[in-house]
């Protein structure tokens, strides 16, 4: 934990992603610790969106959306429900669903070149964030990538697992991996140089 804390006394992001923004508890600290940042504050389930709005809508510069983060445009809908922090949402084919995007989407909505700091708890979704034919783009701008990884919800997604997607993704790129017993942040190589510096 030392090292987030020196993280993030030492850089601060200017966009942020928060995915999976759930009540919207994350986005307003993260805008209580960076008040010139721009969040996007993503959250596909509808009660936890109607908390999310209550909590961040009188913020400045804090974009909630009732959506879900995906590799692409795509529609979602519910497929598994593991509690009020655990709703799983899947690709869905005709009738009613919800819009689904990519970083690279949400960017071009909401006018950011750039995310710089991005944020995703998705439930096991960020196997479809992750998939072979997404544009990864985005993360040349990221410096700052925290994932909580939901190995045990992969087969929602036809997957038996979604950490070899991301490895393959991530494997090459100029990060460092840090992680705890919940989190895998993926760190810019000179935030970590600078850090070493110090």
């Amino acid at each position: 934990m030392r090292l987030l804390y020196a993280i993030f006394e030492n850089y601060t992001p200017r966009y942020v992603l928060d995915a999976g923004a759930n009540a919207g508890f994350s986005s307003r600290l993260f805008k209580s610790i960076w008040p010139e940042s721009v969040i996007v504050s993503v959250e596909p389930d509808y009660k936890n969106f109607e908390a999310l709005q209550l909590n961040v809508g009188s913020l400045q510069g804090v974009h909630p959306i009732n959506a879900g983060l995906w590799g692409r445009k795509a529609k979602i809908g519910l497929s598994g429900n593991h509690g009020e922090w655990g709703k799983i949402f899947s690709e869905v084919t005709g009738g009613p669903g919800m819009r689904a995007y990519s970083v690279n989407d949400l960017a071009r909505k909401f006018n950011v070149p750039g995310f710089d700091f991005v944020k995703i708890d998705v439930e096991g979704a960020e196997g479809k964030i992750f998939d072979p034919s997404s544009d990864f783009s985005w993360i040349n701008s990221a410096r700052v990538i925290s994932l909580e990884v939901h190995d045990y919800f992969a087969g929602y997604f036809g997957l038996e697992s979604v950490s070899p997607q991301i490895d393959a993704v991530m494997s090459g790129k100029p990060f460092t991996i840090v992680s705890d017993n919940e989190h895998v942040l993926y760190v810019s190589n000179d935030i970590i140089n600078g850090l070493l510096k110090l």
